[in-house]
């Protein structure tokens, strides 16, 4: 039964990382449409870059996290003990008062669009600043639009529907796409920041037919004194300030950015940090989604032990997937970027910039995995406050290392303070989290031992296969690339998975052993 439990979960986990793939790697081809139309040097491409940021940026900083994690504990706390009706009624309530919030703060926002600018991006012309201006003014209803999506999707995982949530993104970049492909040369940037709202307002009507499935019917209803409402406000207040980690640094890194190589630094350090997204938060998201309801459930049940096996657990899964995938990012960085991005107006100077800073972005993917997890693990035993001041010193971290950096190793130099802080923060919640759930890893260190030990064997490998191979085939043309890329990640997971087999992992045995079997 247990193995049956197992081997679901990890098909669940599978299905989602699978989608939630999908969607990312359309989410790719749309920015190498992007990068191919605008390249960095232009002004269409400097002031989309902040403009389009800014609406999800500011929407994570007031809103985004505390909807997904504030409210999903709640929820389950009035499914446990109160039954669906009573959850579904308290749902509307919390849909109705959140979207009442974002068209307040999207009003402001629209109000105060060029400080915005200034605030994110102070480093660009007037001329950029202005088209900047227009661009985020059409963007910033997204956020109305995202509030409401998130509690949809929160509602829809507390009830065990997890594929059709990691699937939404695919319907907004499917549009965006389809504009780049067929209608930005008559309408332009413009038109883009127009497809990109509608693109949103898609991502929340897709997933009403599910809802409706499962009997909850919309109803507006904004009632600020009840009781779950009041419950989610306190649960969302550190959250709020722990989920500006991400917003903030990127924040600090775009303003300072903004003023490197003639403005492109700006544009540089977007798409690598969107390259390291893809890697760092795919699999991590889809994880942690899975099991933050389950955490949740746990801790209301109060059944910490199996909570704290949950968490390790997550903990080595994160570690096993993702550290060799930062070694590959590391090593590949340039090819990379310049297989992906480099063409149209996209050049060999626009390729070395966003290198750079991917290169060292990638240090941290598997601590940004670690976060996602440790966080949720947190929010979902309803103790926000240590995440909290995690992320009050990962924030410090990032902006003073970056200030110093910057000066010294420009883009590289904002891209290595954003891995230092998520290196600290994750160190922060490793040792917390072990006090709270009193020495949750102590089984797990011989399993971190044997990832850590491949890992090195790994990057040893990759890097001599990497040069020799560079020999054979010159870096240059798609298809070059592709093969250096694809030989040199080859080598290295085989010899990866060969050194945990060769150690008995028992995590990386305990998986082959569950699809082996299909169960």
């Amino acid at each position: 039964m247990q193995r049956q439990a197992a081997g679901k979960a990890v098909k669940t986990v599978s299905v989602m990382f699978f989608i939630a793939f999908l969607a990312k790697i359309l989410g790719q081809v749309r920015e190498m449409m992007i990068a191919a139309s605008y390249g960095t040097a232009s002004i269409a491409a400097q002031a989309f870059t902040p403009a389009s940021q800014i609406p999800s940026m500011l929407f994570e900083i007031s809103l985004g996290t505390a909807v997904s994690t504030a409210f999903i504990p709640v929820f389950n706390e009035y499914m446990q003990k109160k039954g669906k009706k009573a959850a579904f009624a308290f749902s509307n309530k919390f849909i109705s008062v959140i979207g009442l919030l974002s068209c307040i703060v999207t009003g402001i926002g629209m109000i105060f669009a060029g400080f915005l600018i200034d605030l994110t991006a102070n480093g660009l012309t007037e001329e950029t600043k202005e088209l900047a201006v227009l661009l985020l003014r059409i963007m910033f209803p997204m956020m109305i639009f995202t509030s409401i999506s998130f509690s949809f999707v929160g509602i829809l995982q507390s009830l065990g529907e997890f594929k059709v949530p990691s699937a939404i993104s695919l319907v907004s970049n499917l549009s965006v796409i389809l504009y780049l492909a067929l209608f930005n040369r008559y309408f332009g940037i413009t038109g883009l920041a127009v497809c990109v709202l509608i693109g949103w307002t898609l991502q929340m009507i897709v997933l009403l037919p599910s809802l409706f499935k499962r009997e909850w019917r919309p109803r507006l209803d904004v009632d600020f004194k009840n009781e779950g409402i009041k419950k989610c406000a306190l649960l969302a207040l550190p959250v709020l300030i722990s989920s500006w980690v991400v917003p903030l640094n990127n924040m600090v890194n775009m303003n300072l950015a903004s003023g490197l190589y003639n403005g492109a630094g700006i544009v540089a350090i977007n798409y690598a940090n969107k390259l390291y997204l893809i890697v760092a938060g795919v699999f991590s998201m889809a994880l942690s989604n899975y099991i933050f309801p389950g955490i949740s459930k746990l801790a209301v049940e109060k059944n910490y032990r199996e909570l704290a096996d949950t968490a390790a657990s997550s903990v080595r899964i994160i570690l096993l997937v993702m550290v060799p995938l930062a070694i590959l990012f590391v090593i590949l960085a340039n090819p990379i970027v310049k297989l992906i991005y480099e063409r149209g107006e996209f050049d060999s100077f626009s390729t070395q910039i966003t290198a750079g800073a991917l290169m060292f972005y990638s240090i941290g993917i598997p601590f940004y995995g670690l976060n996602e997890v440790l966080n949720k693990t947190f929010y979902g035993m309803q103790k926000p406050r240590i995440p909290l001041y995690a992320s009050i010193a990962s924030i410090v971290i990032n902006v003073g290392l970056s200030i110093l950096l910057v000066r010294v190793w420009d883009i590289k130099g904002l891209s290595i303070a954003a891995s230092c802080a998520v290196i600290v923060m994750s160190l922060i919640l490793l040792i917390f989290l072990n006090r709270v759930l009193t020495g949750f890893l102590k089984t797990s260190w011989l399993e971190i031992g044997k990832i850590i030990v491949s890992a090195a064997v790994m990057a040893v490998i990759s890097v001599l296969s990497y040069h020799l191979v560079c020999r054979i085939l010159v870096p240059e043309g798609i298809l070059n690339l592709f093969f250096i890329c694809a030989i040199v990640s080859i080598i290295g997971g085989v010899c990866y998975l060969a050194v945990l087999l060769l150690l008995r992992s028992s995590d990386l045995k305990g998986f082959l052993k569950i699809f082996r079997k299909g169960e």
